[in-house]
């Protein structure tokens, strides 16, 4: 290389081991043995057991790192789950403490340090929903569609609690006070 800090990309790990080292300058040589240590790139990936959870429903992180060329060894797995929380290893659970999108992100190291790759995954939290319906009064059968479909023909009053899922499956309870008169 005619540069004062040459840079050899593709290297395989075969290419480690000793290399002796010519500096020519103004016809002036000077030779020196080094050693060149390659190390093995690391992947970064990940699963999750969900993207789309509820506030406080805990979440699996399984970290699924490669090393290129394979059978050699990740060192370190760091999380940042977007949310000031972070932690090591290659799992982890996780539980949010609040709604929002947050970007969660797995940095991977190989031995020493000296390769990294990151990636990042989204996860959605939301909440769950109480709904407080208007009380009905009637004085024939009244069937409540909005919530459990059922039928209150007795006279009585009755205070329903209908619970569901929204479409993010987090917990949904209705409620309703039906009075059936005489």
């Amino acid at each position: 290389s005619r540069y004062q800090n040459p840079n050899r990309s593709n290297c395989t790990m075969a290419m480690a081991g000793p290399y002796i080292c010519t500096i020519t300058k103004n016809g002036q040589s000077a030779c020196d043995t080094t050693w060149v240590e390659v190390y093995p790139n690391a992947v970064a990936s990940f699963t999750t057991s969900a993207t789309n959870v509820c506030v406080g429903s805990p979440v699996d992180f399984t970290s699924t790192f490669l090393t290129n060329p394979a059978g050699y060894s990740i060192e370190t797995s760091e999380w940042d789950f977007g949310d000031g929380q972070t932690a090591s290893g290659a799992t982890q659970s996780h539980t949010f403490s609040q709604t929002g999108t947050f970007t969660v992100t797995l940095n991977v190291a190989t031995e020493g340090g000296y390769c990294t790759d990151e990636i990042t995954q989204t996860i959605t939290v939301s909440e769950g929903e109480e709904i407080q319906f208007d009380p009905v009064t009637s004085c024939t059968p009244y069937t409540w569609t909005e919530g459990n479909g059922e039928t209150y023909s007795e006279p009585g009053v009755y205070e329903v609690v209908y619970e569901t899922q929204t479409e993010t499956g987090c917990p949904r309870t209705e409620y309703i006070t039906i009075t059936i008169s005489d």
